[in-house]
């Protein structure tokens, strides 16, 4: 990608220089073609930059869902009432935000007063009660 943005760089540089060439030489329909081949090489310059920003975007979402695939791979959960518990972490995690979107999130408990028949554990991202 890099390469593709210097030569259009280098065009853009090379078109400049033929402008500067026109001008003195005051051909009208040189300096139209020159003007249509900035403008065109503008135009891909922004399309070489949207996809390189689109390129960005895509490896790290794949790298996102690799390590969802690697964490719910390689977390096998235990179920311990309503939430999951895995082999050698401690505290306890929420089964909707596992089960779902592959993302361990460690449940709080509620104090005794705010416990009710609902529950004990509280999820702080989904906000569920287990």
């Amino acid at each position: 990608m890099v390469d593709v943005l210097g030569a259009i760089q280098n065009a853009i540089s090379i078109v400049q220089k033929l402008r500067t060439v026109a001008k003195k030489i005051e051909h009208a329909e040189l300096n139209t073609l020159l003007a249509d081949l900035s403008n065109e090489l503008a135009d891909a310059r922004m399309e070489a930059a949207e996809l390189k920003t689109k390129l960005a975007e895509a490896l790290s979402e794949k790298e996102e869902l690799r390590g969802r695939l690697d964490t719910r791979s390689s977390a096998t959960p235990v179920l311990d009432g309503k939430v999951y518990r895995f082999e050698g972490e401690e505290g306890r995690f929420c089964t909707g935000c596992f089960d779902g979107r592959q993302k361990k999130s460690r449940v709080t408990k509620l104090p005794k007063g705010f416990r009710s028949s609902i529950g004990t554990w509280e999820c702080p991202i989904c906000k569920a009660t287990y």
